[in-house]
């Protein structure tokens, strides 16, 4: 678990900042959500992380207290040395990741059955590293998961 964990944010931090474009509709926010583009994926974990890596530099981070809120989707916070408490950590960009990459695999996965049932998180993230591969689309810039080849 702790080699998934390392490569999950190793992944993360070098994706680079994704940004999804944002209609005139009203979007209403959901857990994980801390960009508040109405949809949870790997620029919210990355911008956990981002957050917390600021804070752990004692800056006063990215986030708004109410995005630290949005991301603390598994309910905890931790305490580090000299009082510093963080609302959004690893953990939850970590099952931001899970979530996203169980969400492409069965839209029906909510973040609550994803923090609730971490081993079964896992097997989907699994079935999605075998189902899709993640490329760069050299016309926007965007990754996208394409589906492996069958052959």
């Amino acid at each position: 678990m702790k080699k998934l964990s390392i490569g999950i944010i190793t992944g993360v931090l070098l994706c680079g900042m994704l940004t999804a474009p944002v209609s005139a509709e009203e979007i209403i926010p959901q857990m994980g959500d801390v960009n508040l583009d109405g949809t949870v994926n790997i620029a919210d974990a990355q911008l956990i992380l981002r957050d917390y890596v600021e804070v752990m530099c004692q800056l006063d981070g990215s986030l708004t207290k109410e995005q630290r809120a949005l991301g603390n989707v598994d309910g905890k916070t931790e305490k580090f040395p000299d009082s510093i408490e963080f609302i959004a950590s690893v953990s939850d960009a970590e099952f931001v990741l899970i979530y996203y990459c169980a969400h492409l695999v069965d839209p029906t996965v909510t973040m609550e059955s994803v923090v609730g049932r971490e081993l079964k998180s896992d097997a989907a993230l699994v079935a999605f590293n075998e189902k899709y591969r993640i490329e760069q689309n050299p016309e926007t810039g965007v990754l996208e998961a394409v589906l492996r080849d069958q052959t």
